[in-house]
């Protein structure tokens, strides 16, 4: 019998997005798929759509649940699984229609509790591809490619085997951002065995954002340390804190500090608030400078490193305003 694979779609208000993404996976070339859309209290529609999605194919069931989060979504997305392997979708996103049946493909023979693809991230309608680099496709363990912890925590980016997750006792951390950062270093760890394909399958879209208020930046700080946090105690637990101390490190440098910084600084760089994750840095990991992995940052990021390290954030405002001026004269 094919191996059964649940897809499993949290939908929360994303009336204008959701059937793009149901018809990426309806048309998978891999057939044998349950599709779950759990209805997250929206209040925009969503919820009527996606009754009207099942109607359509009979491989949809659909959840309706009062509101709680992505991350209670996804837990009971999981609950209700029945496949052999599970993928997360988020509904605003889409997928290559062979997806499906590339990771399977993988997954089988390698015999993974896990397997990662590339993600194009898609902005402006520009594209850029999220890969692991200087790692090529083929299956690995986290000890021997200890670079797979840098990767993007992004739950969606995976394909799981369901007996794995459910043996592994970890949940995506109910009413907290940044959750996959809080769960995928963790999955990391327990796997057995990991298979990678270097191939982009999933279509990540990023949607304009609002001025980052002082709550919300509140909000992103608390979380996203809190799930550093909980990653870091849970390597500690397992007695591998050490043996993974650099990618820790860099991983909380990358999450904890320079990706929330720059986000932070193009949105409101007058904000104080901003320094908080540069404390947080230098308090966890007061070496991360010396760290083997920032021979790897690129110029650009190195001069947005000492930007920020500076705090001399005006030069990045006026780096980025160059840069759409010239975008916008070259069209």
């Amino acid at each position: 019998m094919k191996a059964l694979v649940s897809i499993i779609v949290p939908v929360y208000n994303v009336q204008a997005y959701l059937e793009r993404c149901v018809i990426s996976l309806e048309n998978q070339t891999y057939r044998n798929v349950e599709i779950i859309l759990v209805d997250d209290g929206s209040t925009d529609g969503s919820g009527a759509l996606c009754d009207s999605l099942k109607e359509r194919d009979s491989r949809i069931q659909v959840i309706h649940k009062e509101n709680g989060g992505l991350s209670d979504a996804r837990n009971t997305g999981l609950k209700a699984a029945n496949g052999d392997y599970v993928i997360y979708i988020d509904s605003d996103d889409y997928v290559g229609l062979n997806m499906v049946k590339a990771c399977l493909e993988r997954i089988t023979q390698d015999e993974s509790d896990l397997l990662i693809f590339d993600l194009i991230r898609v902005e402006d309608n520009q594209e850029s591809i999220d890969t692991i680099h200087e790692l090529k496709s083929g299956c690995y363990r986290l000890k021997e490619e200890k670079k797979i912890l840098l990767s993007s925590p992004s739950a969606c980016n995976k394909m799981f085997r369901r007996d794995f997750l459910l043996k592994s006792g970890v949940t995506f951390p109910v009413g907290k951002h940044y959750e996959d950062l809080g769960t995928i270093p963790k999955l990391f760890l327990l796997a057995n065995k990991i298979s990678y394909i270097k191939k982009a399958f999933y279509y990540y879209v990023l949607r304009s954002g609002s001025i980052m208020t002082g709550q919300v930046l509140e909000r992103n700080y608390r979380d996203r340390t809190e799930m550093i946090d909980r990653i870091i105690k849970f390597y500690q637990e397992k007695g591998e804190y050490q043996t993974f101390y650099n990618e820790l490190s860099w991983m909380t440098f990358l999450n904890g500090y320079f990706l929330p910084s720059k986000e932070t600084i193009l949105s409101d760089y007058r904000n104080k608030g901003i320094r908080k994750f540069k404390q947080y840095m230098y308090k966890r990991f007061p070496d991360f400078k010396k760290n083997p992995y920032r021979k790897n940052l690129s110029k650009k990021d190195g001069f947005h490193l000492w930007t920020i390290d500076s705090e001399n954030y005006w030069i990045m405002i006026l780096f980025s305003k160059l840069r759409k001026l010239k975008e916008t004269i070259l069209g």
